[in-house]
């Protein structure tokens, strides 16, 4: 399984986590059962560019989005790609690693989508 973080800065683990995926900097993924790290820079182009994160993320294999929160389009484009996506991440991609290992991350929904300026309802 892998499992892929938004982070402001590619400096592996301790990135802090981005709070919006499109103009992160790129990704931080796991695959913890291989006990394996990899920095992928963010190629994408956000708001109507192509090549947006949900492809980029599961062109290389993502099972998993842990994320600070996301709109309700991107979720859907997550779901359509067959990756689960997880809120409320915060502090380093390890630290949202640990939380999601943990259960203590929300999966994203309609009801928790990001709405404007980057808040929950």
């Amino acid at each position: 399984m892998k499992v892929a973080v938004p982070v402001t800065k590619l400096k592996g683990p301790q990135s802090q986590v981005s709070s919006h995926l499109g103009r992160a900097a790129g990704f931080i993924l796991f695959e913890p059962e291989e006990e394996e790290v990899e920095v992928i820079e963010n190629t994408s182009e956000h708001m109507g560019g192509k090549g947006k994160p949900p492809g980029l993320l599961a062109e290389a294999g993502v099972d998993v989005l842990l994320c600070f929160n996301l709109g309700v389009r991107a979720i859907k484009r997550f779901e359509e790609y067959d990756v689960e996506v997880y809120v409320n991440c915060q502090g380093t991609a390890e630290d949202a690693l640990i939380a999601w290992q943990q259960g203590e991350l929300k999966e994203a929904s309609a009801v928790n989508a990001c709405r404007r300026h980057g808040r929950f309802e």
